[in-house]
Order: structure tokens, then sequence, then C-alpha cells
């Protein structure tokens, strides 16, 4: 086993837990972009420009698509036995690739938790009338798109 591969090895138990922190959070990720995207409309923001409206959708979207990923992990990991988890040839390769699946996922989620931070606090006070610079504000949402992997 390669030594970068045996760094990520973790056992069955770990890697369930970090899967089911990971849909949590992507959950709460998903659930703080629709607020941050209610409080654009209320402000007035999101109709005066398409292009960011079409932003908040995509991300709206890459987020749902990586909590479905994420459960959908959850469920495999939490249906396997130790057995199976990290045994010889292909049960191997399968559970290292599972295991660079949720660093993927935790990837993307540390990026989007970011952004969502960042936007939300541009958003403080929009509902008591504070302006919001869309420009700067369609900047850090864009950063969203960093968090994707090139490949799921």
């Amino acid at each position: 086993v390669p030594a970068q591969d045996q760094a990520e090895l973790v056992p069955l138990s770990v890697a369930v837990a970090r899967a089911q922190d990971t849909k949590a959070r992507l959950a709460t990720t998903h659930e703080g972009i629709r607020i941050a995207a209610r409080l654009l409309l209320s402000a007035g923001v999101v109709p005066k420009n398409e292009n960011l409206f079409q932003e908040i959708k995509e991300f709206d979207t890459a987020i749902f698509s990586r909590y479905t990923a994420a459960c959908f992990l959850w469920n495999v990991l939490g249906g396997l036995s130790e057995d199976e988890w990290l045994g010889k040839g292909k049960r191997f390769d399968d559970s290292l690739r599972r295991i660079k699946t949720l660093k993927g996922l935790e990837g993307s989620l540390r990026c989007w938790e970011g952004v969502l931070f960042d936007v939300l606090g541009m958003l403080d006070g929009v509902d008591e009338g504070k302006k919001v610079d869309v420009g700067s504000f369609g900047v850090v949402l864009g950063r969203w798109r960093v968090g994707v992997p090139s490949k799921p």
C-alpha cells in the first residue's frame, strides 16, 4: 500500500461518523444559502440581478447534490461490516475510493461553509435597509465554485 494511501486509512466507525457529520453540515449549509436567498429577495437585490439569482441557484443545486452524495455514502458505509472495510483486493480498493470520496465531500463543505459565512456577513442588516454591493457580493458568492471537485 502506497504511503499516501496508508495515511488515509481510517477505521470504519470513524468513516461512518465523518460521513454523518458531513451530511449534517451540508444540510445546514443548504438551509443557510436558502436563508440568504430569501434575504436577497426581500431586500430587492436579486430581482435586479438575474446573474446573481442564477449563481445562487447553481450553488444551491451543488450543495444539494453533494448532500445527496453524502447521504448515499453514509448509507453505504453504515451497511458495511468490519470485514468488508479495508478487506483484501477489490474490497480494499473500494474502501480507498470511499475514503477519497468522503475527503472530497469534506473539502467542498469546508469551502462552501466559508462562502456561506461571508455571504451571511454581507447580508447582515439588509432587512434594516443596509445596501448590498452586488458586485462584491457576486465575487464572494462565486467562490463556491472552488469547492467543486473535478471528479465526484
